[in-house]
């Protein structure tokens, strides 16, 4: 019982962990595209 329940802690830590990076680079990525659509404004 008590390493069925570790073992699902795990992968719910996991999945929490994914999902955080994920959110992460997709906050990146909108960052990214801001600053390139500034910098094509500026440059035109």
């Amino acid at each position: 019982m008590k390493n069925e329940y570790f073992s699902y802690n795990l992968e719910q830590k996991e999945a929490t962990t994914y999902q955080s990076h994920s959110q992460t680079f997709r906050n990146y990525a909108i960052g990214v595209s801001v600053i390139a659509s500034t910098v094509r404004l500026i440059i035109s």
